[in-house]
């Protein structure tokens, strides 16, 4: 695991890159490579979390047989083993055992299409001399993030976490409205091109970006959502559906516990992390380690759960408590991490439990995001596909998506988000599960949920590992029909038939409801010094519940008249997240302030200078 940045352009940009590598040094504190690939190629550097191979052989940037292919790769190949093997019989001699290399001869040897081949979490930008072409390229659900950002000069800037732009000065990294209505909205930047800043792009999941003698081509893609599997193969069994799921996730959980570090999993009790606890354990020649996860003083406590899954599998259980201290105190320092601003009070929690997580000797943790969006574990995929609303004209239709997903009966993103809607139901070949699915797929996951993951492990130098989103297990479940994930008032059906079937889990567990690993929501309402820090940013002059009139609503939400009375609970509910959605909003900017920016590039032009040219002893 890695942070990424480089600089296609002139000498004056590409000697801000190792500034740039300094603001993202928390993502790979182990190595750093720098690389210029002459006066017309760009220049690559890397901070390396080091987990396969952790000899000088696995250092980045790499370069291939030649000298003219250059990677700079963040993320893990999981299939790296197969492929290596595959290119050894093409002739292909290896110097590391590290999946970069894989990936490095592969494209030497496939081209574009080693794409297809490699099934794994990346992001990635690889120069090839022969054709002078950079790519920047991103996995299929956008697991890894890739941001890039045109530079004045004509070249280009591109970056594992968007922060690192401000190395191009604090005037860099200014917010963009249109992308601050969606947050206010959604809660995160839905648009899965957009940033929260304005000259800064992502690269799309299961997307491809060539810049060609300078010049940047469209985004290609590479990958799909599958659209001729959405009516399965007429006649295919549950349990022929269950054997090609369990083919699937069994072999991409035994990958993804392969590395050369100690591997840990979050154990939550939970279906999820406990079908992905119960089959690692399969394959981990010692008890797999677990980390059971408790709030202090709050109800329900998911802990009696994951003991019962541990002792059932047993697994070398241990517990994180966290107390409202640990988290609140951390709250208004996580906004420099946030970047790609979203709105997730489990952000915070998730940077103290990696951080934890790091303590116990821990560089690598399996995590089940993505199960409850993959395989229908939210009330969305009932409400929004059921037969009942079928006769409903479409417009009609897509105007549910927008109030179930936004919370709001109106917003300026009503009409592009209803055009996305009918773009992807006609993709989905008018199937409505299908739809809210790749709904999930294209914008919730990478821009919000994976955003979040991503941030919160990376901040604590940690490899959060997503086996539910390996490409083969997302493509099993897009093979599946409505009826084989919503059954009978119970959702995801098949995940929870697996468990049975293959004897993994307890009933208890298997029948389990799902509760989230959130913060406590009385830790933000109920502590009097965090109410009154939220109230002063939230209602100040010039603030954005200020731009957006409703100040008054808020006001009232922090002082405690609104009326949470059950005919007016929705609307005291849509304050509340609206309140915290917008403090967030202001502790962001105060971070990404031109003022927050410029004393975070000195430190970090200072803390390069200090390793280029140590100073002398006293």
């Amino acid at each position: 695991m890695c942070g990424i940045v480089g600089v296609f352009g002139g000498p004056k940009d590409t000697e801000r890159v190792p500034a740039m590598a300094q603001l993202c040094r928390h993502r790979g504190p182990d190595d750093f490579g720098l690389h210029l690939a002459g006066a017309d190629g760009p220049a690559l550097a890397l901070v390396r979390l080091a987990i396969l191979d952790l000899s000088p052989a696995g250092h980045q940037p790499m370069l291939g047989a030649e000298g003219q292919v250059v990677l700079a790769f963040n993320g893990e190949i999981y299939n790296f083993e197969s492929l290596r093997a595959q290119l050894q019989s093409h002739g292909c001699a290896f110097t590391s055992s590290s999946d970069t290399e894989v990936l490095l001869r592969g494209y030497e040897t496939w081209g574009e299409s080693v794409l297809d081949r490699v099934l794994g979490m990346f992001a990635f930008a690889l120069w090839d001399g022969r054709t002078r072409t950079l790519l920047l390229a991103r996995d299929a659900t956008g697991i890894k993030p890739l941001f890039y950002r045109p530079l004045p000069s004509g070249g280009l800037a591109f970056a594992s976490e968007a922060k690192a732009f401000a190395a191009f000065g604090p005037g860099s990294l200014e917010p963009d409205d249109d992308a601050v209505r969606q947050y206010v909205e959604f809660g995160y930047v839905w648009d899965y091109e957009r940033s929260m800043f304005r000259e800064v792009r992502k690269v799309p999941p299961g997307h491809l970006l060539r810049v060609r003698d300078g010049h940047l081509g469209p985004a290609v893609r590479w990958w799909q959502i599958p659209t001729n599997d959405v009516h399965p193969v007429r006649g295919a069994s549950d349990d022929e559906t269950e054997e090609d799921l369990w083919r699937q996730l069994d072999t991409a959980t035994r990958e993804h516990l392969v590395a050369d570090v100690p591997v840990g999993l979050l154990l939550s009790g939970g279906l999820d992390s406990s079908v992905l606890a119960a089959i690692a354990s399969r394959h981990t020649p010692e008890p797999l380690r677990t980390i059971g996860v408790g709030f202090e003083g709050f109800e329900p406590d998911e802990r009696p759960y994951s003991r019962q899954v541990a002792a059932h599998l047993g697994t070398r259980h241990s517990e994180l408590v966290l107390t409202a201290a640990d988290v609140l105190t951390e709250f208004e320092q996580s906004a420099w991490y946030y970047d790609d601003l979203f709105w997730d009070t489990g952000f915070v929690t998730s940077m103290v439990i990696y951080r934890r997580c790091r303590e116990k000797g821990l560089k690598v943790v399996l995590v089940g995001e993505g199960a409850d969006e993959i395989f229908g574990g939210y009330r969305n995929f009932d409400l929004l596909s059921r037969p009942a609303v079928g006769w409903l004209p479409d417009v009609v239709h897509r105007y549910l998506f927008f109030r179930q997903y936004s919370g709001q009966q109106w917003g300026t993103n009503l009409t592009s988000h209803l055009k996305g809607i009918a773009g992807l139901h006609a993709a989905m070949s008018g199937d409505w599960f299908h739809t809210v699915r790749a709904y999930e797929l294209m914008h919730q996951i990478p821009n919000n949920l994976n955003m979040k993951v991503d941030r919160a492990s990376m901040a604590a130098s940690v490899e959060a590992r997503v086996p539910f989103q390996d490409r083969r297990v997302v493509e099993a479940a897009c093979r599946m029909p409505r009826t084989a994930l919503l059954r009978n008032g119970t959702n995801k059906w098949m995940l929870r038939h697996l468990a049975r079937k293959r004897s993994l889990l307890p009933s208890a567990i298997i029948d389990r409801p799902k509760l989230g690993m959130l913060m406590p929501p009385t830790w933000l309402t109920a502590d009097p010094v965090m109410r009154r820090s939220a109230k002063d940013r939230v209602l100040a002059p010039g603030s954005w519940a200020e731009r957006l009139c409703v100040c008054d609503p808020v006001a009232r939400f922090f002082d405690g008249r609104a009326d949470p009375a059950r005919r007016f609970f929705r609307k005291y509910l849509a304050y509340s997240t609206l309140s915290w959605r917008l403090f967030v909003l202001e502790l962001w900017r105060e971070a990404y302030s031109p003022a927050s920016v410029a004393q975070r590039l000195e430190s970090a032009r200072a803390t390069v200078l200090s390793q280029v040219c140590p100073a002398p002893h006293s």
